[in-house]
């Protein structure tokens, strides 16, 4: 019984491909080394053929290499359009998935930035803005405020008609803040609990005072409908504008107590915390000299 041997595969020869000399000259070297690797590319007939090609070209035949290329270079530039017509398919595909991995990492980002309950910006991403709008506003001298609100009284709204009717107060809460100050730079963040923050850029003094104003007044005049009953809160407010020596953290630390004054002085009102240091410093001012004067 006759058996059918496997046939080897066809070992291509190993060619030097270095600079020709001769008439083929330098151009030679670079169509060698083409056709070298597209000879580990395609059918092994045509692959004989341009390994033929090769050693005519090795053995400086001109004439041989020019009637091979009639008949391979055809067949030479139709494999490299099939391979640039491949390329520019797999390369539209990965420049498809990037762009669905970036929204999709941008999404991510966006989630994990955002307050859950109220969907503005959480702590985190606050800390984050903030610190970036400070050094921003030092560098290009534009002015920046920091508002820091509290809801009044949140604990009573909590014992009184439960958390899910403060949830509401919360969420209602989040909306007015991000409707009073809508613009595209301005951060609205919850900053912890019943404490939320406003980032404002480039806003005046006279602005300030009339936003804090007329943010009091949209909030007294919210009324948040619960199951448990309709629920109407106010919010103590304070305020301060960044100095030139201002650390993100000084301008906390000032808009924060601006913020427990206007709790210590009956809540529902507003305090610039730097007229409050101003006035401070006066009134020190007036006793050192009183004292300096006896």
């Amino acid at each position: 019984m006759s058996e059918q041997m496997a046939q080897p595969a066809r070992k291509r020869p190993t060619l030097d491909v270095s600079p020709c000399e001769g008439g083929v000259g330098a151009v030679c070297s670079e169509l060698l080394h083409t056709l070298a690797a597209l000879a580990a590319q395609v059918a092994p007939a045509e692959a004989e053929r341009i390994e033929a090609l090769l050693g005519s070209a090795l053995a400086g035949d001109v004439d041989a290499v020019r009637r091979g290329l009639s008949h391979n270079v055809p067949a030479v530039h139709a494999k490299l359009e099939q391979h640039e017509r491949a390329a520019r398919r797999t390369s539209e595909q990965l420049k498809r998935e990037l762009r669905t991995m970036q929204r999709e990492l941008e999404d991510a980002r966006e989630r994990t930035a955002r307050d859950p309950l109220t969907a503005i910006y959480n702590r985190g991403a606050f800390d984050a803005m903030f610190a970036q709008q400070v050094e921003l506003a030092h560098a290009t001298g534009q002015s920046l405020a920091l508002l820091m609100i509290d809801i009044d009284h949140f604990k009573q709204v909590n014992d009184r008609y439960g958390h899910s009717a403060g949830d509401h107060v919360l969420r209602a809460f989040a909306e007015v803040l991000s409707l009073s100050f809508c613009r595209a730079r301005d951060v609205v963040a919850r900053y912890g609990g019943e404490e939320f923050a406003v980032v404002l850029v480039d806003a005046a003094p006279d602005q300030l005072a009339q936003l804090t104003r007329r943010l009091l007044s949209r909030v007294r005049g919210t009324r948040v409908e619960t199951r448990a009953g309709s629920v109407q809160v106010t919010c103590s407010l304070g305020f301060a504008q960044i100095r030139p020596d201002d650390s993100a953290e000084s301008l906390l630390e000032r808009a924060d107590a601006a913020l427990y004054a206007a709790k210590a002085g009956g809540r529902d009102r507003a305090v610039d915390g730097d007229a409050r240091e101003r006035s401070r410093s006066e009134r020190v001012g007036a006793l050192l000299a009183a004292r300096a004067a006896r």
